[in-house]
């Protein structure tokens, strides 16, 4: 029996449908989107301008407000070396007159610095960032990190220089570690409950650089070398933008979106005067 022969002849009768209108893509939601998140952060930035504008006349001696000029290519701090953050961080702590970080490590805003040491060497090899010595005899250890992940060696110096110096974990002795805040959940994973090191952030620098600022009992260079730090601090350690004292200027995201924190940083940095 012969099989019926394949034939393409059921297709005679098929036809294309009707090609749908061309939708062009618009940028109208997107633009929405932009309006919506710029009228709900306007109260915010009216705010911050302001806190702004009032820090801006408090520094006027020495160049105004730091959130005005642009660090991102201040190359008297290489901003991208860990070990130039701990230097200029060494030489504030050391040249303070009035306890610049030491309500932060010791709780007691009244101790001064005798000594800062920075690579300080033990006999098992670690080195630490900054060990300071305080007058009334106290030490602290401070890992200064821009960025760098590898935390559990910090457990190994603070060890070391505990053995170094002949001291226990307290007292007169206390172990710190200085992150970036976006690290600090991965710091709080890997330290699997151990506490014996303390966390503080750029963020918690920043504060304390801003509050000697504001207190203006610092000498002049002091305070010129804090206000250069604290911008490039807040610019690429806490990704603060740029701002101008001119409200005029067009609303940008990022603006929009880091008024709420920067305002509180500035507000945490205003004491009582």
């Amino acid at each position: 029996m012969s099989r019926p022969v394949p034939s393409w002849g059921v297709f005679d009768g098929f036809r294309a449908p009707p090609a749908a209108p061309l939708r062009i893509p618009s940028w109208d939601v997107v633009d929405e989107l932009r309006r919506d998140a710029a009228e709900a952060g306007s109260e915010q930035e009216s705010a911050l301008n302001e806190m702004l504008a009032r820090w801006h006349t408090r520094l006027d001696s020495i160049g105004g407000e730091p959130t005005y000029s642009d660090w991102s290519a201040f190359r008297p701090l290489r901003l991208t070396r860990e070990e130039d953050w701990s230097d200029w961080l060494a030489h504030l702590v050391a040249t303070s007159k009035h306890g610049f970080l030491a309500d932060m490590l010791l709780d007691d805003g009244s101790a001064r610095a005798k000594l800062v040491d920075r690579e300080v060497t033990t006999v098992e090899g670690p080195r630490a960032d900054l060990v300071i010595a305080w007058l009334d005899g106290r030490r602290s250890h401070i890992e200064v990190k821009i960025g760098d992940l590898a935390f559990e060696k910090t457990y190994d110096t603070a060890t070391a220089l505990q053995k170094k110096y002949g001291v226990g974990d307290g007292g007169g002795w206390s172990d710190h570690i200085l992150l970036p805040p976006a690290d600090v959940a991965q710091w709080e994973l890997e330290r699997m409950g151990r506490d014996s090191v303390k966390v503080m952030t750029w963020s918690d620098v920043a504060v304390s650089l801003r509050q000697a600022l504001w207190a203006g009992l610092e000498s002049v260079a002091w305070r010129v070398w804090a206000a250069s730090f604290v911008g490039a601090t807040e610019q690429t350690r806490l990704g603060l933008p740029l701002r101008s004292p001119d409200r005029s200027a067009p609303l940008q995201l990022a603006r929009i979106l880091s008024a709420g924190p920067h305002l509180d940083l500035l507000k945490k940095a205003v004491t009582n005067d």
